[in-house]
């Protein structure tokens, strides 16, 4: 048990150091207005399983199929193309698309 409450509490100080870049990217209109907080721990859980699959795969010699990967840059042995990803996921996948009316969409649940 204290093994777990040391690991949950890692990823908390995380998620509490993650949040408040988040907050900030929010408050300037850069993201679309989620929740910091959910917004940190969704990423997080990205690189998490980032380095899950590359351990999992290290010593693989067969492609992972299931892999999100540029042709010529695979994210589990690129940190240059996981960092890429990453920063694509939350500015592009996650841009707040405000429309020409200056209203923002509402985020979906």
């Amino acid at each position: 048990m204290e093994k777990a409450a040391y690991f949950q509490e890692q990823q908390q100080r995380m998620i509490d150091a993650l949040t408040p870049a988040v907050q900030t990217a929010v408050d300037e209109g850069r993201i679309a207005p989620l929740p910091p907080q959910s917004v940190a721990h969704m990423l997080l859980e990205v690189v998490h399983d980032l380095i899950v699959r590359r351990c999992l795969t290290e010593h693989s010699d067969e492609n992972d199929a299931t892999c999100v990967c540029q042709s010529d840059a695979p994210l589990l042995h690129d940190p240059e193309a996981a960092a890429d990803f990453l920063t694509a996921l939350l500015f592009d996948g996650l841009e707040n698309d405000s429309r020409e009316d200056g209203a923002s969409r509402s985020p979906t649940p």
